[in-house]
């Protein structure tokens, strides 16, 4: 699923603001991601929080709340 990107348009001409598009279950791409910005802080936003989608999609449900976020974790503790 992706996110609405006009909802970054009131930031998209600050200076400190990239857009990457990448599978954030790519560990790769997360930790050249993680060495080639630096950040200090990371926030995962991408998270399913209605229990009624972990209802319908199982599945989907494990793979954005536990794998996607697993990896995303694994990458900033070993960055």
């Amino acid at each position: 699923m992706l996110g609405n990107l006009e909802s970054l348009t009131y930031v998209s001409d600050h200076p400190r603001n990239v857009f990457e598009r990448v599978d954030i279950c790519d560990s790769s791409e997360l930790n050249r991601i993680f060495h080639q910005y630096q950040p200090d802080l990371v926030m995962h936003l991408a998270a399913e929080s209605h229990v009624d989608r972990s209802i319908d999609g199982p599945g989907k449900f494990i793979h954005t709340n536990i794998v996607e976020t697993y990896t995303l974790l694994d990458q900033a503790r070993s960055y």
